[in-house]
């Protein structure tokens, strides 16, 4: 079996953390939900996360974008070498095409990546970011 490394990593988070308080100001308040919430955010032990929203349910990014901006940190510059791009999210607003040829096209227009590659998506609630470290692996 082939050795493999992992050699850079990056991740965006947009705008500022949200407390938990805060949530109902970018989500909305749904009435009666107060006790699983409160018994969730107990659970989970989460508190702060951050919303591609604003206050008025707008979207500041597409998970498109956001994954383009976590890609672009990632590569630092150092994309002479890639000729696989592999993408996994819990869920996108289109079906087809796959993730990973929206984040490449944004790559793209941001000249981060300027050649064709190889792309591989993958979708599943918690395992997608696994399966796309697999296949760069098995790559």
């Amino acid at each position: 079996m082939a050795t493999c490394y992992i050699t850079g990593r990056g991740h965006y988070l947009p705008g500022d953390p949200v407390s938990n308080e805060d949530i109902e100001q970018y989500l909305g308040v749904v009435p009666g939900e107060e006790l699983v919430k409160r018994k969730i955010l107990q659970a989970n032990g989460i508190r702060k996360r951050h919303y591609a929203l604003t206050r008025e349910q707008d979207a500041t990014h597409s998970v498109y974008e956001l994954a383009a901006e976590a890609a672009e940190r990632c590569l630092k510059g150092q994309t002479e070498s890639i000729d696989l791009l592999t993408a996994g999210t819990t869920n996108t607003p289109y079906t087809a095409p796959g993730i990973a040829s929206f984040v490449h096209a944004e790559l793209g227009r941001r000249s981060v990546l300027t050649d064709a590659v190889a792309i591989s998506s993958h979708s599943g609630i918690c395992s997608s970011g696994v399966q796309a470290l697999i296949h760069g692996y098995q790559s």
